[in-house]
């Protein structure tokens, strides 16, 4: 986060503490918003993969 020099440059997970404003007010829509833009891959490369993962497993089962 040093070499950083830019707050366009930082990665997603440090950035999401941004909407955390000062004397605990929370920009909860803002920050509801950005973190299902951030699960999003993970959620869709774990139901992609899940399906072949399930159907390898089944097919070596059978055999």
């Amino acid at each position: 986060m040093i070499l950083l020099q830019t707050q366009e440059l930082e990665p997603a997970s440090v950035n999401i503490y941004t909407f955390f404003g000062s004397y605990g007010q929370v920009n909860y829509g803002q920050l509801a918003a950005y973190a299902m833009l951030y699960a999003l891959p993970a959620v869709a490369l774990y139901t992609l993969v899940s399906r072949f993962f399930v159907k390898g497993i089944s097919g070596g089962l059978k055999g």
